[in-house]
């Protein structure tokens, strides 16, 4: 609970500080990602604010934190969307294989690097 009396303080000092130096943190947008237990302690804690409280995980620029389950359920979810596209560009190349390799050139391996 230390931890989380540290992370509020640093919450708070970048709320603080942070308009002058013209960073304008939004608490709508901020998630805290906590241990299991202790997000009680972390709701009381944060409980002016409107940042978000997980146990689970969040994405942060595009990529999962949290636990081994959220992150796995993001890739498999990450991943079967890539396989679905895919399938959609087997289908096109049939009859169109030019336009499946521009597609999958242009588009699709793009998404790829996250």
């Amino acid at each position: 609970s230390s931890g989380i009396n540290a992370e509020y303080g640093g919450w708070d000092k970048l709320c603080t500080d942070g308009p002058g130096i013209g960073y304008f943190p939004r608490a709508d947008k901020s998630w805290l990602i906590v241990k299991p237990g202790l997000e009680n302690r972390a709701k009381e804690t944060f409980g002016g604010t409107e940042v978000k409280i997980t146990t689970e995980g969040h994405r942060y620029l595009g990529a999962p934190l949290g636990t081994d389950a959220f992150k796995q359920k993001f890739i498999k979810e990450k991943v079967g969307a890539w396989v679905q596209g895919l399938d959609s560009l087997v289908k096109i190349a049939q009859s169109e294989p030019q336009a499946a390799f521009s597609a999958f050139s242009i588009g699709l391996s793009k998404k790829w690097l996250f």
